[in-house]
């Protein structure tokens, strides 16, 4: 099996910042195997409060090239790095290979009906709690809005008169992780939100 891996970067669009960290751009690792005239890719950005960098998941990865290049499943993937990115990365790359191998889709492959799935939209922390506002709001179609929040940002400070004008089927709650989860109420008649 032929092997490689690479790091990419990404510029994000806007900086994402939460409590201690700002990023600009996000390095990912991208994995690329092929056999038999087939390849497949996997890519993963890793966990930064994990430890995981792209280097740390490239290296993680380049330890493991020649099992690799002399042909691994996913099954024993699963005995040789732990859960992670380097690990996701490789695994993907081979679902990927093997979906390409048999002209099957991965739904296929796994047995799995796909269906939407609703997704979260992650405010990051910005200088005011308006600026955080005003992304929130222009964020008003995602279903969900996950706020980050510290003690800069505190919930406490947050304007409870600005976003429920612009973003009426909303609905806000603080978690103890320093979050404010905000999902689209139930009912699409209602019109303000719900502070805890």
């Amino acid at each position: 099996m032929k092997f490689s891996a690479h790091l990419e970067e990404w510029e994000l669009t806007v900086p994402f910042r939460v409590s201690g960290a700002e990023w600009r751009t996000s390095t990912g690792l991208v994995v690329h195997l092929s056999e038999d005239g087939h390849s497949g890719r996997g890519e993963a950005q890793g966990v930064f409060y994990m430890g995981e960098t792209a280097q740390s998941m490239f290296d993680q990865v380049h330890e493991l090239a020649d099992t690799i290049r002399g042909g691994i499943s996913r099954e024993e993937l699963q005995n040789l790095l732990p859960a992670g990115g380097a690990r996701n990365a490789i695994d993907c790359a081979l679902w990927d290979l093997e979906c390409k191998r048999s002209g099957r889709t991965i739904w296929q492959l796994t047995g799995i009906d796909p269906k939407p799935v609703t997704t979260v939209f992650t405010i990051g922390l910005e200088n005011t709690s308006e600026a955080m506002a005003a992304k929130a709001a222009a964020a008003a179609d995602a279903p969900i809005l996950k706020i980050k929040l510290d003690g800069h940002q505190p919930y406490e400070n947050w304007p409870r008169s600005a976003p429920p004008a612009r973003t009426p089927n909303l609905w806000l709650m603080p978690t103890r992780a320093g979050v404010l989860n905000c999902s689209k109420r139930s009912s699409p008649n209602a019109s303000t939100w719900a502070w805890a």
